[in-house]
């Protein structure tokens, strides 16, 4: 029988996958929690037929493990990562390139797209389990699987024969790990859920997979947790519309960019000193990134990408001022900017800039964003800054962060639903032509339908 290598560094991850695999396929799943350790066991198992790995891993990444399987074996491998498919070096896109079986599923994970991913390298391999009953779906899972992770209660099955279950818990009676300890016990190994439980059940898991932060430091702590900016969030998007679903959604952006930016040493460190005790920058963050998502729903920008990429740049933009109210200030003609120090007029006008020559130095994000942060305080007028761009020159994903970063701050400053008509105007005089209209009329119709 043919097998599937699943590669993660995360021991729930692996979990997680090999209950989706499992679900789908009778092919047998081995686990590897780095690429040294997967190599070793493609250098001694010739059953393998397909790879699934993670490229951020300790210990030999999955770089290391596609050159050595372009190299040896090039079996179909299924990058399957938080990193950004235009960030990987060269020599990275050039092996997945190498075999027309491989193929790239960015996290947080689109099951579909990953369980036909693994289909398609495995080819005529597929050992489908057979199932069916009764017109009922039964999906396989390990008991032990069930343990750890089955938190509704539900109807479980065993399989005793060809086309033939028996139900060994009643939904509602699970009440302890020893009622399905027991099969183990005897010898059983997988256990069943009708496919209406099993979808729900997987969604959690994939939820829980999207959630996990493996970052230590403080910075993602205060970012989840919402710090002092958290009411003024969740009021905010109350009045915009925004439901659990959707915040739920783009949660998993904010989780993923933290993720990322926190494996960074230098990077965390320069995050949490920036975020830590500043409720304006956690609110104002947080709420950039949701109202970016509500114009790019709306637009023609409304991939995984597009979304990730202005996620960042919300938590990077304004990382080199160090004073908390400087942060504040989004435009160099208002009173606020004219009062300020020399220094300080300095910091603000060139914070952009170090930002930038920081995000590009560390190599790590896309080119994209690096430009929404050098434009973020452009107006569609031309009078903004560093560069003075008119509103034709302001990439359009820069003009959706614009209108975004603007939004939230007068939601934070202002009372929105008594003053968003003041909102309209400033956004409607400055930032809705050029590349600022499609951006703009998206955003203006969240703003009149709530």
């Amino acid at each position: 029988m043919k097998k599937v290598l699943i590669v993660d560094d995360e021991p729930d991850i692996l979990d997680i996958l090999e209950i989706l695999f499992e679900s789908e396929f009778d092919n047998e799943i081995i686990r590897a929690t780095s690429g040294n350790e997967a190599i070793k066991l493609l250098e001694s198992d010739e059953a393998i037929e397909v790879i699934v790995s993670d490229f951020n891993m300790p210990n030999g990444t999955g770089g290391d493990l596609l050159k050595y399987n372009v190299e040896n074996k090039n079996l179909p491998f299924v990058m399957c990562t938080s990193e950004f498919y235009e960030d990987f070096d060269e020599s990275i896109l050039e092996w997945l390139n190498c075999n027309l079986l491989n193929s790239y599923v960015q996290k947080p994970v689109d099951e579909e797209l990953l369980i036909e991913s693994v289909k398609q390298g495995l080819g005529e391999e597929i050992d489908k389990p057979s199932t069916n009953i009764d017109s009922f779906d039964y999906k396989r899972v390990k008991i032990d699987f069930l343990i750890k992770f089955l938190n509704e209660n539900t109807n479980i099955f065993l399989k005793v024969g060809s086309g033939k279950f028996i139900k060994i818990i009643h939904e509602g009676d699970l009440t302890e790990k020893s009622q399905l300890e027991k099969y183990i016990q005897k010898g059983e190994v997988f256990a069943y859920l009708e496919e209406k439980d099993f979808q729900p059940f997987m969604n959690n898991l994939l939820n829980k997979m999207s959630r996990d932060i493996d970052a230590t430091g403080s910075f993602s702590e205060i970012i989840t947790v919402g710090a002092l900016g958290y009411e003024v969030v969740h009021n905010s998007l109350h009045h915009l519309g925004i439901n659990e679903e959707q915040k739920n959604y783009v949660n998993k952006f904010v989780v993923n960019s933290v993720k990322q930016l926190s494996r960074n040493p230098e990077m965390n460190g320069l995050l949490n000193k920036f975020y830590k005790n500043k409720g304006y920058q956690v609110g104002h963050t947080l709420l950039t990134v949701h109202i970016a998502y509500l114009i790019c729903k709306n637009t023609s920008y409304s991939n995984v990408q597009h979304v990730e990429k202005l996620t960042f740049a919300a938590f990077l933009h304004d990382l080199f001022i160090e004073k908390g109210e400087l942060s504040e200030i989004i435009d160099k003609d208002g009173k606020d900017f004219h009062d300020l120090s020399m220094d300080d007029k300095q910091i603000v006008s060139d914070h952009m800039l170090e930002a930038c020559k920081f995000v590009d130095e560390m190599k790590i994000i896309s080119s994209d964003v690096k430009n929404i942060i050098l434009e973020h305080h452009e107006k569609g007028n031309g009078s903004g800054f560093p560069r003075s761009l008119a509103a034709i020159r302001i990439s359009p994903l820069s003009c959706i962060f614009i209108l975004a970063l603007r939004t939230a701050h007068f939601m934070y400053f202002h009372d929105y639903p008594t003053e968003k008509h003041l909102l309209v105007e400033d956004l409607e005089a400055n930032f809705s032509s050029g590349n600022f209209k499609t951006p703009f009329n998206a955003l203006l119709k969240v703003i009149e339908e709530h």
